[in-house]
């Protein structure tokens, strides 16, 4: 595929295969870039989250305790997070419309 932007070509290769092996293993380096740490981080928040609930509450004060718990140990937001409910909790992110 070639995109056109400013007058120039330039080949559009898919990133997918190279992503998808980079997702199944682990070097050095990413365990060197705090992969671990980020790992604690989000077992944490998701515990966090998990003591949390109370029924009556709503999506997004779940999601508000796990990107606390994110922004205390990193100084930062934290990670894109999905929270929801419901008997079809899976269909709305997982299926192609």
């Amino acid at each position: 595929m070639v995109e056109r932007r400013s007058g120039g070509n330039w080949a559009i290769t898919d990133p997918a295969p190279f992503l998808d092996q980079m997702r199944l293993i682990k070097d050095d380096g990413d365990w060197k870039m705090g992969l671990k740490k980020a790992i604690d981080i989000s077992v944490a928040a998701h515990l966090e989250a998990i003591k949390s609930v109370e029924p009556g509450m709503y999506n997004h004060e779940i999601q508000a305790g796990i990107l606390n718990v994110c922004s205390e140990k990193t100084g930062r937001r934290g990670m894109a997070i999905i929270v929801s409910s419901g008997p079809v909790i899976t269909a709305r992110f997982y299926t192609t419309t």
